[in-house]
C-alpha cells in the first residue's frame, strides 16, 4: 500500500473518531497526503493512459473534495460524507493492492 494513502486513510480516521469536534489538524494531514497519492497516480495516467487510471484518479479527486468540504464547510460538517470517502478511498486502495 502507498504510504500517502495509508496515512490519508488514518488521518480520515481520526478526523472522524473526533466528531462532533472537528480535528483540523487530522483533515489537514489527510489532505497534505491524498494530495501526494494524487501525484502518483497521476504519474501513473500519464504513463499508462488507460481509463482505468484515469478512473481511479477521479475517484480520488472526489475523495480530496470532501476532505476539503469537512475541513471547510460552508455550514455544517459533513460527516456522512467524509464516511463514504473514507470508504471509496478504501476501495481504492484495495484496488491498487490487487493490481
Amino acid at each position: 500500500m502507498n504510504e500517502d494513502a495509508a496515512k490519508g486513510l488514518a488521518e480520515i480516521d481520526t478526523a472522524i473518531s473526533q466528531r462532533p469536534h472537528k480535528d483540523d489538524l487530522a483533515l489537514q494531514g489527510a489532505m497534505k497526503a491524498l494530495c501526494r497519492y494524487r501525484d502518483v497516480l497521476i504519474a501513473a495516467r500519464r504513463e499508462s493512459q488507460s481509463d482505468e487510471d484515469a478512473r481511479r484518479l477521479e475517484h480520488l479527486n472526489g475523495v480530496i473534495s470532501i476532505v476539503a468540504g469537512t475541513h471547510y464547510p460552508l455550514k455544517e460538517v459533513p460527516w456522512d460524507e467524509l464516511v463514504k470517502a473514507r470508504g471509496w478511498l478504501t476501495t481504492l486502495i484495495g484496488e491498487l493492492v490487487q493490481a
